[in-house]
């Protein structure tokens, strides 16, 4: 196999140097071949997002790097990782079918069978527009729109409430 995925002492500081620093990544190194899933957890505050904005070259590193396919974050990398933050992005005021169009015109691995499959499996209609959808079906739609790219890396921020004690 090869290496999709390679973090070395990658660190991150927020403030650094002033009297608010604080540490968010501390020299992690981190190796994902390509076929493997890799799951971050960890409680609020712990880093998850801050790597994953290091991973889709949103953030710089205070020190160390990041690597995708052997490559810095950039353009290339763009082109091969598909990502799904944790927030909503998309135009609400679209309808789902057109939002699918935007997405095969946007991205050359886009897979428009595979997305109607998809919707089709979890009855979402293609002509609702997102903003008359409930708050899950509009992540689901986020989810198919992410899924159905031929991607290499697939990135996904998801959270999830703690279960009550």
């Amino acid at each position: 196999m090869s290496t999709i995925l390679e973090t070395r002492g990658l660190t991150h500081v927020y403030g650094a140097g002033t009297p608010f620093e604080r540490v968010a990544l501390d020299h992690v190194d981190l190796k994902i071949e390509k076929g493997e899933i890799l799951g971050v957890i960890g409680h609020t505050g712990s880093g998850k997002s801050t790597l994953i904005q290091h991973l889709n070259g949103l953030l710089q590193p205070t020190s160390g790097s990041v690597l995708i396919d052997g490559q810095a974050p950039g353009t290339y990398t763009h082109s091969i990782i598909s990502y799904l933050p944790d927030k909503n992005y998309l135009n609400d005021a679209m309808k789902v079918n057109d939002l699918i169009s935007f997405f095969a015109d946007f991205y050359t691995d886009f897979d428009r069978v595979k997305a109607n499959d998809m919707l089709d499996s979890l009855g979402i209609d293609p002509l609702n527009r997102l903003k008359t959808l409930s708050k899950g079906n509009q992540e689901k739609v986020q989810l198919i729109l992410t899924m159905s790219r031929k991607a290499q890396l697939y990135v996904c921020l998801l959270y999830t409430s703690p279960s009550p004690r």
